[in-house]
């Protein structure tokens, strides 16, 4: 599959070439407003894959296309939702900006896929947070305790 021969390929791919293949497969997937599993959900499959190399890329295009307010498209979430907890370090910190979208929406979900989707995002998410947490660099940690001791000087 396409997935596989990226995934064997992907770090010699040209920057500027990966990102159009990124921008060019966020169109196939919302090409449709329906839910078309066969087609949308291998392009989701190669976005999580392209993401492995251009993590901010991803996260940007897929909030591109989650307005504040709006339920976004099926598979907006289930790219996010498949792409996070693989991730953890590069998207852990953009949370934030996913909640403040997620979060609103939550109680105008009426469809039951849809529900279930969201549900399995936010399970993902806070796996992201507990692996980011479990992991994070310790040289952060101790950049902070030298200035805390700095100060006690």
């Amino acid at each position: 599959t396409l997935v596989d021969v990226l995934g064997d390929r992907r770090d010699v791919i040209d920057d500027s070439l990966g990102v159009r293949l990124l921008t060019l497969t966020m169109g196939d997937l919302l090409k449709s407003k329906e839910v078309i599993e066969s087609w949308q959900g291998a392009a989701s499959a190669l976005l999580v894959s392209l993401g492995q190399r251009w993590p901010q890329q991803l996260i940007d295009a897929l909030l591109e296309n989650f307005p504040s307010g709006t339920v976004p498209h099926y598979y907006v979430v289930q790219t996010l939702a498949d792409f996070v907890p693989t991730h953890a370090v590069a998207t852990v910190p953009r949370l934030k900006d996913v909640l403040a979208r997620v979060l609103p929406v939550l109680a105008s979900i009426k469809a039951v896929d849809t529900k279930w989707v969201f549900a399995t995002a936010l399970g993902n998410f806070a796996d992201a947070m507990l692996h980011y947490v479990a992991n994070v660099d310790d040289d952060a940690d101790s950049d902070e305790s030298d200035d805390d001791d700095d100060d006690d000087s």
